[in-house]
């Protein structure tokens, strides 16, 4: 009897430290959903998110420069020397101008080319081709044409002179002017041509058949 007596003591301890162990274990997992719950409590409380109230705008501005042609209506706009002979420089500056004025039309910064292009129907050769170029605010400088820097005009701009001047065609073109303008700015200038006075009797009975085109990008 003793013998059974402590088997069931033993079994009886056992038991006991069981329901111990099960305690410790459900009191750890009390105190551990409570420490969670506590430092999630405290992250909402001492964390705080603010977002903008107001947009972010990002807006494009009109670019924009025109060209206006100020020479009389039945004028157009190509330039020509047809039936004009040799003329010493004197005189030539002294020619009626072809006169146009370029705007700029936005609120953004312009920086702007001007380009005189030879047309295909053309026979006097640019050595031969004086001009005066100037703003009307300035007086400007005789050049000779073919002295003048080469400019590869943009697909879109040739297109267009050849477009205008079909069945002609640019074939060559020279910078004569670039500068800046402001928003709203207008500058108009004056562009003479004459027929050097060094052009010999072999320049008889040909002509020169030019056009003036503006490009321009924006600028800072």
């Amino acid at each position: 009897m003793a013998k059974k007596s402590n088997k069931e003591n033993k079994k009886s301890n056992i038991k006991k430290e069981n329901k111990i162990w099960i305690i410790i274990a459900m009191l750890f997992s009390i105190i551990l959903i409570s420490l969670l719950a506590v430092m999630i409590s405290s992250y909402a409380l001492w964390n705080e998110t603010k977002h903008q109230t107001t947009q972010n705008i990002i807006s494009t501005g009109c670019f924009s420069v025109t060209l206006n042609d100020l020479n009389e209506a039945n004028q157009t706009t190509s330039i020509g020397l047809i039936n004009t002979y040799p003329i010493t420089d004197d005189k030539g500056q002294n020619l009626s101008p072809y006169q146009f004025t370029i705007t700029n039309t936005c609120d953004i910064n312009a920086h702007y080319k001007i380009a005189l292009s030879t047309l295909s129907n053309s026979s006097l050769g640019s050595q031969y081709i004086k001009y005066l170029f100037n703003n009307v605010n300035n007086i400007g400088t005789i050049a000779q044409l073919s002295n003048a820097t080469p400019i590869n005009l943009d697909t879109e701009t040739k297109s267009i002179i050849n477009n205008l001047n079909n069945p002609n065609y640019v074939t060559e073109s020279y910078l004569i002017e670039e500068g800046s303008l402001i928003p709203q700015e207008s500058k108009t200038f004056n562009l003479r041509l004459w027929m050097s006075i060094d052009a010999d009797y072999k320049m008889m009975n040909k002509g020169f058949y030019g056009v003036i085109s503006v490009t321009s990008v924006s600028s800072n």
